[in-house]
């Protein structure tokens, strides 16, 4: 047997989500199996030595693999390759392959894992006049393939087993007419049964049934005042932490005539609430003009008669460890502030308070506001100077026309805090890049932020003639200069980590249009850095294929798609674990065992092209009562390992005994106070409760699939005959 794995990246809606490629030998029994991964897949216990793919990371050209041709060897820190500096670049349609000189063993799980992406986009000039100057270039579709194959000389068949998905990123595409023309950013989060994004208009989908990549956009209210750049305040789960949203309001490039008339250089943050119901949100007029007839609504924070900094760009990001809730911001240089969590105003870690002085940054007190990055020699208060700053007659890194940068984005992910800004001139030279600190330093999240080789983001780097920060996204084919970041979190059926960038970009240099938004899956490589790169996986099983004991086993990758397109791989490796695999066994009688997990799945059906459909207990629990006892009452055989649902999900299924309980099953306990974000308890929790019959005795309805206490936990809330 063997199984697939496809990570599924940025796909485009004119293309197929995926396309796989299966190859069978007569005697094996096939089961398909998709995964979205969040990370590089971790070496399981090893029962041999794992095959040893050489020149994994392409760092010494083509240095044993087989090239059929078109093969060049890509290293421009543009496409930001997850192992090393260098990449393998194929043109379409070509390969390459490697034999790995081992015999497979019997019993033994071959899995092997590419890094891929498209990488069709002009690399600009390091220096000269055109330094760091994007091209217009189009966006042909381009496929990544891994193939496992025996080598034909050693009597083998060829393919084992492959797969295939489309690289090229896509737009977002709105229905019925709708316009994807939104600056800045892919601003979502989740309100009720609506996955919502904000920008110049509000654009929406079901959650349930959408995807955010693939799937269509519906045109919801235009944005009259909330400002440009706005930003949902907002968790990573996309939960609102405050039901408002940020967005800036500027004023510069005055002329004589302005000034004399009362007009100021200005730039100013609001917190704006988000009125109506979802999706048909909407913003109420401001409350005030300023001097230069911008709306005033509930102001955060302001600066007046310079450009150091410009307060604009907001984005939120929420330690729910430590329920606190921070502001990142900033043009020139940008700023990471403490808001309140309730009414998102700025808090002044020195007293716990808004500051008395009021919301212009030059009163505030030293530790209010903190520099996180930079791309400019700073030319405002002292206290915010850098130790090391650039030249004052600086214009720019290699991939940057202009020394400048906004739209900084905050994600917590694992061990560190990611900054992740835009750096250039958002007409020729924007790229996304990262820096990060470790969670636990006692000044987390306020830095300093490194690169990946340790270097201070704030601190200028003469010997690299930049500020350091590492790349995350560059142009890649008619996506140029991508910037304005934002993240977000949700999970699969089996309840599996999905992240997400949402990005702006343009199509053509110069743009004769307004920015749209784009969306990709986010990974994190082996040095737990964010990449947009998508992890590829195929596996096959001596177990169940006995008759590839003995074989040799090679590697194949492949480009796809248009003539001519451009796809990258990096770190190819292959690990090796005891099968899994095996003849169908009996599931345990709901009277022998009853226990299940969320994530457990269940057979539901074999879809036309024979790839078999599975489900997870936790959809199961989604779905209504009517629906849900029409899947558990499905007669359906067993397929493969995979078992009918009342047998995967006893407990779903009510086919339990009546007082059987799991002690970790979780049930519905509440919504947080002003917040959508659901709090869970489990049966464990229950049992060890001073007022556990008050728990349950309480009518919950249920949230997203999870009951009220009395149906997950009937032995402790004594329910039915326990």
């Amino acid at each position: 047997m063997f199984r697939i794995r496809i990570n599924r990246g940025d796909i485009g809606r004119k293309y197929p989500l995926y396309e796989l490629a299966l190859h069978r030998l007569p005697i094996a029994i096939v089961s398909v199996v998709l995964i979205l991964a969040t990370a590089i897949i971790p070496a399981a216990s090893s029962v041999t030595i794992p095959p040893t793919v050489s020149n994994p990371s392409f760092e010494i050209d083509l240095g044993g693999w087989t090239s059929t041709s078109l093969f060049t060897r890509g290293e421009s820190e543009l496409f930001a390759a997850p192992d090393g500096t260098a990449f393998a670049q194929l043109e379409a349609p070509s390969s390459i392959e490697q034999d790995l000189g081992v015999e497979m063993v019997a019993d033994t799980e071959y899995t092997t894992v590419v890094w891929t992406r498209s990488v069709n986009a002009h690399v600009p000039k390091s220096t000269g006049k055109k330094k760091g100057m994007q091209k217009t270039h189009p966006n042909p579709l381009a496929k990544a393939k891994l193939s496992l194959k025996r080598p034909l000389g050693s009597g083998g068949l060829g393919d084992i087993a492959s797969a295939e998905i489309v690289v090229s990123p896509n737009a977002t595409v709105v229905a019925d007419g709708g316009v994807n023309a939104h600056d800045d950013g892919g601003n979502v989060f989740f309100a009720g049964d609506y996955r919502m994004h904000l920008a110049n208009s509000l654009l929406y989908q079901k959650r349930a049934t959408a995807d955010p990549i693939s799937d269509e956009w519906q045109q919801g209210n235009e944005n009259e005042y909330w400002g440009m750049a706005v930003g949902p305040v907002s968790d990573l789960d996309g939960y609102l932490v405050i039901q408002a949203i940020g967005g800036g309001h500027t004023r510069t490039d005055l002329s004589p005539e302005d000034i004399d008339n009362g007009m100021r250089v200005s730039s100013r943050i609001e917190i704006n609430a988000l009125e109506g119901t979802a999706p048909d949100f909407y913003a109420p007029p401001p409350t005030e003009w300023d001097m230069n007839d911008q709306p005033i609504f509930d102001t955060v924070l302001s600066h007046l008669d310079d450009e150091a900094p410009w307060v604009f760009d907001p984005h939120y990001c929420y330690d729910d460890k430590a329920d606190r809730l921070y502001m990142t911001w900033g043009g020139h240089s940008t700023f990471l502030t403490e808001v309140d969590t309730l009414t998102g105003h700025v808090v002044d870690p020195n007293t716990g308070e808004e500051p008395t002085t009021g919301t212009e940054f030059n009163k505030h007190a030293k530790g209010v506001h903190t520099k996180i990055l930079t791309n400019q020699p700073w030319r405002g208060l002292p206290m915010y100077k850098s130790t090391s700053e650039a030249p004052d007659d600086w214009e720019g890194d290699a991939f940057s026309t202009q020394a400048y940068m906004e739209g900084v984005s905050l994600l917590k992910h694992g061990d560190y805090f990611f900054a992740c800004g835009t750096y250039g001139s958002m007409g020729d030279s924007y790229t996304i890049r990262c820096c990060r600190q470790d969670a636990s330093e006692p000044t987390a999240p306020r830095g300093p932020y490194v690169n990946q080789q340790g270097k201070v983001c704030t601190e200028f780097d003469p010997d690299t003639d930049r500020y350091p920060a590492k790349m995350l996204l560059g142009p890649d084919g008619d996506h140029l200069v991508p910037g304005h970041p934002h993240f977000w979190r949700e999970y699969d059926a089996d309840g599996g980590e999905m992240l997400y960038l949402g990005y702006d970009f343009r199509d053509q240099i110069p743009s004769v249009k307004e920015d749209s938004m784009a969306i990709r899956r986010l990974y994190f490589d082996d040095g737990g850095w964010p990449t947009v790169w998508t992890p590829l996986t195929v596996t096959v099983d001596t177990g169940s294929m006995p008759e590839l004991v003995g074989k040799r086993l090679t590697i194949e990758l492949s480009a796809g798609g248009d003539t001519g397109s451009k796809v990258a791989f990096d770190h190819v490796s292959v690990t090796t674990s005891p099968a899994t695999t095996g003849p169908p066994t009996a599931s345990p009688t709901p009277e022998e065992e009853c226990t299940e997990t969320e994530g457990d799945r269940y057979f539901f059906g074999l879809k036309s092209n024979k790839k078999p459909k599975l489900r997870s207990c936790r959809s199961l629990e989604e779905l209504t009562k009517k629906a849900r006892k029409k899947i558990c009452s499905t007669k359906v055989v067993y397929y493969g390992k995979y078992s009918p649902p009342q047998d995967t999900c006893p407990i779903t299924c009510d086919s339990c005994k009546p007082c059987y309980e799991n002690e970790n099953s979780k049930f519905f306990y509440k919504l947080k106070k002003k917040k959508e974000k659901p709090v869970f308890k489990t049966c464990g929790w229950l049992a060890k409760n001073k007022n556990t019959q008050k728990h349950c005795k309480k009518k919950k309805a249920s949230y997203e699939g999870y009951g009220p206490p009395s149906r997950h936990c009937p032995m402790t809330c004594s329910t039915g005959s326990c």
